[in-house]
């Protein structure tokens, strides 16, 4: 059971990485289309997409689990499956369900996936908002110039 878990860990994993991938690329075109002609509604749009994303990609993983549950016979349900994969991968783990026998090993696996797949969402949405920042930081910083610490103008040479 713990080389399926590995397994189902794996094919996510391909999953992920393949929609980040095209996710990726859409960013760069789309954050190159409206460069120079950004507004906050652009920048909330373009967030929102993203989380949407992002949450999606992570649905579908939970959706995989769920079907292996069905597969190997752990329940009888797909929506059964599907709860169960989606309070595993969560964390939340309310304990009215729950794997027995030798089943048993896949829920702190799907538990252990979710918690780096969604570390992973959570530092692609950090890094999806620095960039947008970024323009924004430096223009600050040419119009107020660059503070010390005490919050003092420091001159650049």
């Amino acid at each position: 059971m713990i080389l399926l878990g590995l397994a189902v860990i794996a094919g996510c994993t391909v999953i992920y990485s393949a929609l980040f991938s095209v996710f990726f690329r859409l960013f760069h075109w789309a954050h190159g289309r409206v460069h120079g002609r950004k507004t906050f509604l652009h920048d909330t749009a373009f967030v929102s997409v993203v989380v949407a994303c992002l949450l999606l990609g992570n649905l579908l993983q939970v959706l995989v689990w769920g079907i292996v549950f069905v597969l190997i016979g752990a329940f009888d349900t797909l929506e059964l499956a599907y709860y169960f994969a989606l309070t595993s991968f969560t964390t939340v783990g309310y304990g009215n369900v729950v794997l027995t026998g030798p089943h048993a090993i896949l829920g702190p696996l799907a538990a252990a996936h979710g918690v780096l797949m969604l570390g992973l969402s959570t530092s692609i949405l950090f890094w999806v908002i620095s960039t947008l920042l970024h323009p924004l930081a430096e223009r600050y910083a040419r119009l107020y110039g660059e503070t010390d610490e005490d919050g003092r103008q420091q001159t650049t040479p």
